[in-house]
């Protein structure tokens, strides 16, 4: 293989012409890949990519953001009967502050759920506590209604 171009190098013409075209297919799907997750704004993985070229996509990637939109959309349906319409309005609160750190950290609408891990939880508290100003018993009523 050539260093500067990541083509093949070989003697055969014909082989070298069909390996060239397979590896420029291949880059624009990748490209194309890159592009409409980009204009969608979701969080694109090398697994994802790999993925999508050989079509062994999931079904369904669940996002964190929906789900909680998701739990919101339930609770409300029991405002009244079995929660206050207070507790409702900090459930939204709760998202509203997830929505603004992804926003802030990562630069997506959302996020998958596979991708929540230790450091996300410490980087929200972080955010909570120092760019929104929140109190420690604050910051952990919105890490409580996250784990919800």
């Amino acid at each position: 293989m050539k260093q500067k171009t990541g083509r093949r190098n070989g003697n055969g013409e014909e082989s070298k012409n069909r390996l060239t075209l397979f590896l420029d297919a291949l880059r624009g799907n990748i490209f194309s890949i890159q592009k409409e997750y980009s204009l969608k704004n979701i969080p694109l993985t090398s697994e994802t990519i790999g993925q999508k070229i050989l079509h062994e996509e999931k079904n369904e990637q669940h996002t964190l953001v929906n789900i909680c939109k998701y739990h919101n959309d339930q609770y409300k349906e029991l405002v009244g009967i079995q929660y206050s319409e207070g507790t409702d309005r900090k459930f939204k609160s709760a998202l509203k502050s997830l929505e603004n750190f992804i926003q802030w950290e990562f630069e997506y609408q959302d996020i998958y759920i596979t991708e929540l891990n230790h450091q996300f939880i410490t980087d929200y508290e972080f955010y909570l506590k120092s760019v929104q100003k929140m109190q420690h018993n604050s910051a952990m009523n919105n890490l409580k209604k996250l784990k919800k």
